[in-house]
C-alpha cells in the first residue's frame, strides 16, 4: 500500500542533493511523491519524482514530455537520490 510523502521526506531529499553537490535541485512533497524541481522559485520546472511505494521504498519516475514514466529504480530513499545524481552526472558528462 502506498503512503503519503511528507515535507520531512522532501527536506531529506533536498539535504542529500545539497550534500552530493546538486544545490540547484529542490524537493517538495505532493501526495504520494516527492517532486524534484529546478528553475526559478516562481516558475519551477518538474524534472523527476520519487513515488513512495511502501514504508521504506521509493520509485524514481521521470517526466518525458507530458507524461511521468516509471524507471526500474526502486529502493530506499537515499539509494534513489544517489541513482538520480548518477543519472544527472551521466547526462552532464555526455554534454560536456
Amino acid at each position: 500500500m502506498a503512503r503519503k510523502a511528507t515535507q520531512k521526506d522532501a527536506d531529506g531529499v533536498e539535504f542529500m542533493f545539497r550534500a552530493l553537490g546538486y544545490p540547484h535541485l529542490r524537493a517538495r512533497a505532493v501526495a504520494d511523491h516527492v517532486l524534484i524541481e529546478t528553475g526559478p522559485l516562481d516558475a519551477p520546472i518538474a524534472r523527476i519524482r520519487l513515488r513512495k511505494v511502501s514504508a521504506e521504498d521509493w520509485r524514481v519516475e521521470m517526466l518525458l514530455e507530458t507524461r511521468w514514466e516509471k524507471t526500474p529504480n526502486v529502493g530506499p530513499r537515499g539509494n534513489m537520490v544517489a541513482a538520480i545524481c548518477d543519472l544527472f552526472s551521466q547526462h552532464n558528462d555526455g554534454n560536456a
